[in-house]
C-alpha cells in the first residue's frame, strides 16, 4: 500500500479547517501547540506537512504565526469559507 504525501496547499487547507471547526473568526488566535496537535491527529499528515502547510498559508496571508500563537487573517477566513 502506498500513501501519497499531501501537498503544501492541502496541508494549509487542513490548518484552515482547524480554525473553521472551532468557529474562529478573522483576527482571532489559537495556541500554536493546539493547532499542531489537531493537525497531527489526522493520520494523513506528518510534522513535515505542518511546516509546508504553514509556509504556504503564511505566503498567502491566510495565517500569521508567532512562537506561541497562530492568527487567522482575513484572507484565510475568506478562503476557509470557500472550501
Amino acid at each position: 500500500m502506498t500513501t501519497t504525501t499531501p501537498s503544501p496547499e492541502q496541508s494549509a487547507r487542513k490548518l484552515l479547517s482547524i480554525f473553521a471547526e472551532k468557529n474562529i473568526r478573522a483576527g482571532e488566535i489559537l495556541m500554536a501547540g493546539h493547532v499542531q496537535m489537531a493537525f497531527q491527529r489526522d493520520t494523513r499528515f506528518r510534522a513535515s506537512d505542518y511546516s509546508a502547510g504553514a509556509q504556504y498559508a503564511h505566503e498567502r496571508n491566510w495565517l500569521q504565526f508567532s512562537a506561541t500563537t497562530v492568527k487567522l487573517l482575513e484572507e484565510g477566513a475568506e478562503e476557509a469559507m470557500r472550501s
